[in-house]
């Protein structure tokens, strides 16, 4: 079905909180490829990009600024409802991340939220602008035995080198060590998931952790050992200051050896991995 023989959905009273069906237009179909250049966008971004009609009330508001220095530019509330409408059936076409910057340990700072695209976006920009899969980047998502919802597997990066897959994930010591976790167990199920395949026509990959600082490198660590449980070659690391032309060949290193502590939690012993020990792996081999 193409956008301009989508029936009109009828009128009629809907829950609070259900998307209301639409009717697709071309503005929809670029915000999808939007998402898919920038990977992921703030409400904002996507009204400046693909609503007109911002500029006339910032205008306004930085007049209101000049008399008010409290004054705030909002998005209109017609362009979230939109992106929450689009859905091919029950399938969602983007998603919405809610970020959080991690101000202490307990205390986060609300981010806007922004948007990536979903499998059934890019699927439907394939058929409606004729790009191949392998040419958009789109969220996938798996299911991880005892969550409580579908996790994301959206590295910072992605490339191929000497025919092996490889994601990086870029840490800037913002986020909190648990969501580490929560994104290697993703990972581990991406990597038994037919979903892999079908993107990116492998069967493996390696994650390639970039840390700010040593001591945040270990803490990172740690928590993948919690979850694959034994050292492996797949996740390695690497610190900021290593990122350079001369120094990034050499400088990434993987689990090689973990001891592990156990400790009592409220009413169980819980093993925690400790003492951890590196060794280094070359990126690539000079021919």
């Amino acid at each position: 079905m193409t956008i301009d023989e989508q029936p009109a959905p009828a009128k009629r009273r809907h829950s609070r909180g259900v998307a209301v069906p639409i009717r697709l237009q071309a503005r929809d179909l670029d915000i999808l490829f939007s998402l898919s250049v920038g990977r992921y966008l703030t409400v904002p971004a996507i009204e400046w990009l693909h609503f007109p009609g911002w500029r006339e009330r910032y205008k306004a508001y930085l007049e209101q600024r000049k008399t008010d220095p409290t004054a705030a530019f909002y998005p209109k509330s017609d362009v979230y409802r939109r992106l929450v409408a689009l859905r091919a059936g029950n399938d969602p076409l983007t998603y919405r991340l809610v970020r959080a910057a991690e101000q202490a340990s307990v205390v986060y700072s609300r981010l806007p939220d922004a948007y990536v695209l979903a499998e059934a976006g890019a699927a439907l920009l394939c058929v409606q602008r004729d790009y191949e899969l392998d040419e958009l980047w789109y969220e996938d998502r798996v299911a991880v035995p005892g969550g409580r919802k579908d996790l994301a597997i959206l590295p910072d990066a992605t490339f191929t080198l000497a025919d092996h897959r490889y994601f990086v994930e870029i840490d800037r010591g913002t986020t909190n060590l648990a969501s580490w976790a929560e994104k290697v167990r993703g990972y581990e199920v991406y990597r038994r998931s037919s979903k892999l395949a079908t993107r990116y026509q492998t069967d493996s990959f390696t994650v390639l952790v970039v840390a700010p600082a040593p001591n945040r490198l270990q803490r990172i660590a740690e928590e993948v050992m919690k979850v694959t449980r034994q050292p492996s070659p797949d996740y390695r690391f690497i610190t900021e200051d290593r990122i350079e032309p001369t120094t990034i060949r050499p400088s990434w290193k993987a689990l090689a050896e973990v001891t592990w502590t156990r400790r009592k939690v409220v009413d169980r012993l819980v093993d925690f991995p400790d003492q951890l020990r590196f060794s280094a792996h070359l990126l690539w081999k000079n021919p």
